[in-house]
């Protein structure tokens, strides 16, 4: 089993953790808790990728993610320390000009072109757009999600948006009311009603809003593939 796996969460679990004090302690932590994910799933090969330079969502939205707070000028040489090991101990690829779930994404994609068996590894609930097996290593659960799971919780996103991380979504529609819309719709009609919903709360502006929320949310197939209403 291959493991395709978003490296960000492990630079910052070792980072952040109360008991690392030195940059020293934060790299070894990181090295040891990926280890430990890759035993858990059991893997014979693996890929990891970790934050680069630049993100292209940045260019479609200045509020993406804006209101993130930075981190404390102590944790930065832990999180590079943390960092630098997952690089140097696992060869891990910078995801420049995106952020590592796509690249994670990515190699999911291609693996399953090659008939390759892979496992996603992340803790983000946005790449539960991606269908095939899931191991969230905060919480040491495996899972698995079909291509119709996968892509209804994309859709639901479109409603929903993210607040998260500043992408805005229909106002006040939360995963219950989500859940309930899109209950009954066949998948070939979830976009059309997706669509019909944004019309519905922003008559005047609604593709310029649904694409802007789209192309946030969506996570990269390919290097070049940016989500488009006119070809999805």
């Amino acid at each position: 089993m291959k493991a395709n796996v978003d490296g960000d969460p492990y630079v910052y679990w070792a980072a952040l953790s109360k008991e690392v004090e030195t940059p020293q302690e934060a790299a070894d932590f990181a090295i040891e808790l990926f280890n430990t994910t890759l035993d858990s799933v059991f893997a014979t090969d693996y890929k990891i990728a970790v934050k680069g330079k630049g993100n292209y969502r940045n260019a479609v939205s200045s509020e993406y993610k804006a209101h993130r707070k930075k981190p404390d000028e102590d944790k930065k040489p832990l999180l590079k320390a943390a960092h630098n090991a997952l690089m140097e101990e696992f060869n891990a690829v910078r995801a420049d000009g995106m952020e590592a779930d796509d690249l994670a994404r990515i190699w999911c994609e291609e693996d399953r072109v090659n008939n390759i068996p892979f496992v996603l590894v992340h803790e983000d609930k946005d790449l539960n757009m991606v269908a095939g097996a899931h191991y969230n290593p905060k919480k040491d659960l495996l899972y698995h999600l079909t291509e119709d799971e996968a892509d209804l919780w994309f859709h639901k996103q479109l409603l929903m948006g993210d607040s998260a991380d500043n992408i805005k979504g229909l106002y006040r529609i939360g995963p219950k009311k989500a859940d309930a819309w899109l209950a009954n719709v066949l998948p070939e009609n979830r976009l059309d009603f997706v669509i019909s919903k944004w019309q519905e709360f922003h008559p005047t502006d609604w593709y310029d809003r649904l694409l802007t929320c789209g192309q946030l949310l969506h996570i990269k197939r390919t290097m070049d593939d940016q989500w488009d209403l006119n070809n999805v």
